[in-house]
């Protein structure tokens, strides 16, 4: 008899430590009540399930990690760079009806429900104060996977994360268990994680946080000043203000506001751009007579010579005529002696060459031109460089 209950005890103290909860009349927002218990699944609510595969390779993680576990028994820092708040571990668990953690910075959806007394085995008992959704990433065989639990329950008291197994094979998900590991597989048979056995029969799984979407909630308060005249006249382009009245008193416009009120000051661009000068009349008549000035210019070198190898060309302009002499040279020293025969082309038709105008250039302002007119009695003029 002492043996028999010595063995009874040891099995309630077994029964103790395995964590089974029985869902007690959990309401919903719509008012309804649903009962879920143990011994029959066919009560449980089915959850749906997402599985998501990446085909990005990634390292195989060794889920014994030398038989090192994390439960999260203790009260971490966020600020702590520990591997439990990179891991964090869930146990597979037959018995329970519904997925259930401890930890409420895991949810990605969430929302208070009130507080639901939950009955564990040997007279234990938590609360649930939240339920939502948990995206796990696990990683196996070279593939990341991403897992969507639904509507897991909060538990802050529970010292575990429990992943209900026949939550997972409500939604035609399936598992494997030999030789003390278990393997969670996908409809096609794919394994997306496994788990060493650990005490009680339980199996640990590992997983990794989901990044988890933020949303900021955020009020704008859009409003729109009256704004002055100045500032509406260059919005519109520099339109008169007469415009923009018009515009303001006939409605013309919407959210058109302006502090009328404001000044009208004069636009310095405006006044820039509108000035006007009276034309010039016509001219009064040239008091030179034909051949007494003559302007001329060089130009070139031209980068292709013409037929006859000429790359520069003068120009002779008489002031009084207007008229125009061309001569075509190869180089430019040939300037001075085609200047010298165009004066001496005047004079010998009667006309007095007095004075040349041209710029500084070498062309025009060397000694044998100088000379030339020095002794033909012909002022050579130069321009402002």
């Amino acid at each position: 008899m002492n043996n028999a209950g010595n063995s009874e005890q040891a099995n309630d103290a077994e029964a103790q430590e395995h964590i089974a909860f029985n869902i007690k009349h959990i309401k919903s927002d719509v008012g309804e009540e649903t009962t879920a218990i143990i011994a029959d699944e066919s009560d449980a609510v089915e959850e749906p399930m997402a599985l998501i595969a990446d085909n990005d390779k990634s390292d195989i993680i060794d889920d014994t990690y030398d038989g090192e576990y994390h439960n999260f028994d203790d009260v971490l820092s966020s600020d702590e760079m520990d591997i439990c708040l990179i891991y964090y571990d869930w146990l597979a668990d037959s018995a329970a009806t519904t997925h259930i953690t401890h930890q409420r910075e895991a949810f990605t959806t969430y929302k208070q429900i009130p507080d639901v007394p939950i009955a564990g085995v040997g007279g234990a008992e938590a609360h649930a104060i939240g339920k939502g959704t948990i995206k796990l990433i696990s990683e196996c065989n070279g593939h990341t996977y991403v897992l969507e639990l639904q509507d897991v329950l909060h538990v802050p008291n529970n010292r575990n994360n429990l992943l209900s197994l026949g939550r997972w094979e409500k939604v035609r998900q399936s598992y494997n268990a030999c030789d003390d590991v278990l393997s969670l597989l996908t409809k096609d048979k794919r394994t997306i994680v496994r788990g060493a056995k650990v005490r009680n029969n339980l199996y640990k799984l590992r997983f990794k946080h989901a990044p988890r979407t933020t949303y900021s909630d955020c009020a704008f308060n859009a409003t729109s000043s009256s704004q002055t005249w100045e500032t509406w006249h260059r919005r519109f382009g520099h339109v008169r203000y007469s415009g923009i009245k018009k515009l303001l008193d006939h409605q013309l416009m919407d959210g058109l506001k302006i502090n009328i009120n404001s000044p009208k000051p004069d636009c310095i661009a405006c006044t820039e751009a509108k000035l006007s000068e009276t034309p010039y009349g016509p001219t009064s008549g040239r008091p030179t007579k034909p051949g007494k000035l003559t302007h001329m210019d060089l130009w070139g070198k031209y980068d292709i010579a013409s037929i006859n190898g000429n790359q520069y060309y003068l120009l002779m302009v008489d002031d009084a005529a207007r008229y125009i002499t061309v001569k075509f040279l190869k180089t430019k020293d040939q300037a001075a002696q085609n200047i010298m025969n165009y004066m001496m082309h005047l004079k010998v038709r009667g006309k007095t060459p007095c004075t040349i105008r041209a710029d500084q250039g070498t062309e025009f302002v060397n000694e044998t031109l100088k000379n030339w007119c020095c002794g033909q009695g012909v002022e050579l003029q130069v321009t402002a460089p």
